[in-house]
């Protein structure tokens, strides 16, 4: 069995297959995790647990893959220690529970690019994620071999596999992964990460959507939470509400990426200033892509810029691929 897991702070993605070869099953569940006392109680008075797996952690009961916006009294992660964090794990024991199998070969998952340059980081979670873990009670999963890889790897693997002549082309291609927290990218040439020039900014989705709901604040005198703005963004909703009226959600998110995106890019043109050759490609992935991918073209008129297809499971597809090619 070989799982691709894209543990992010707003979407877990997972890929995972067992027989060699055979297309992987693709699944995406939300990001929230908390001790089970914050979630709402059924008219019942029972605790509501959803469609949330219940886990164990450290002796307390934890409710994973719940929708952040259902959480009571609770503050999810939204910094760089989220891989450290008790809601990481909870998430992660729900992602192996989802996966259905009792024993992993191989998981690989991916985490920013700033944390992915520390190899003794790096090196650290792989240690965390891999052997063998008690989901509840007495139900146990093993994930025998665990890699960890910068995130947009993943998204690159994953247009490799759909654009077959770019795996021998000597292309150099910048890859953006637009995530919740962070905006990752890397360059590859010949398939050799240039981490000198890649970086992460923490200028992401989450920052598009404390802005949209500023602006929704200040123009029509109605709170939105960005709990309330992610779950509509994450599920596809087209319009929000502001009493009765209903109006267009992704008019208001274009103008809430615009500044933001703008800075994300100055900052890769920083990272950019010491590269002698030119960009072949340029490919985004991640949930914030779109919001991103204007920007995006209006910086680099010159270079392809193209938005993956299911741009939200591109990393955790990218990465079950590169679990199959590495598998020995």
């Amino acid at each position: 069995m070989i799982v691709g897991l894209d543990l992010g702070y707003s979407a877990i993605k997972l890929a995972s297959s067992d027989p060699k070869g055979a297309p992987p099953h693709l699944a995406r569940f939300p990001a929230g995790a908390c001790p089970i006392a914050h979630l709402p109680k059924a008219m019942g008075g029972d605790v509501d647990l959803g469609s949330a797996v219940r886990v164990d952690i450290d002796g307390e009961t934890y409710a994973a893959l719940a929708e952040p916006r259902d959480f009571q009294n609770f503050q999810p992660p939204l910094h760089e220690f989220y891989s450290q964090s008790r809601e990481y794990r909870a998430l992660f024991l729900a992602s192996l529970f989802k996966v259905g199998a009792r024993h992993i070969d191989f998981l690989v998952t991916g985490l920013p690019v700033s944390q992915a340059k520390d190899r003794d980081f790096r090196l650290k979670l792989q240690d965390t994620l891999t052997g063998e873990h008690r989901i509840r009670d007495s139900l146990t999963v093993t994930v025998g071999r665990v890699k960890v890889l910068p995130q947009p790897v993943g998204a690159w693997m994953n247009w490799l596999i759909d654009n077959p002549p770019y795996r021998t082309r000597d292309v150099r291609a910048l890859i953006f992964d637009v995530g919740f927290y962070s905006v990752d990218w890397v360059i590859l040439e010949r398939g050799k990460v240039l981490d000198a020039a890649s970086g992460s900014s923490y200028l992401a989705t989450s920052k598009v959507l404390e802005e949209a709901a500023r602006l929704i604040q200040l123009e029509h005198k109605t709170r939105y939470s960005l709990a309330r703005l992610e779950e509509a963004m994450r599920s596809g909703q087209p319009n929000y509400f502001v009493g009765d009226r209903e109006l267009p959600l992704q008019p208001m998110l274009n103008r809430a990426a615009r500044n933001i995106a703008e800075n994300v890019l100055n900052e890769v043109r920083q990272s950019l200033r010491t590269q002698t050759d030119s960009l072949d490609l340029i490919l985004l992935a991640g949930g914030g892509s779109g919001l991103y991918a204007n920007a995006v073209r209006e910086a680099f008129p010159q270079v392809r810029v193209v938005v993956a297809g299911d741009a939200v499971m591109a990393n955790a597809r990218g990465f079950y691929y590169f679990g199959e090619a590495s598998r020995t």
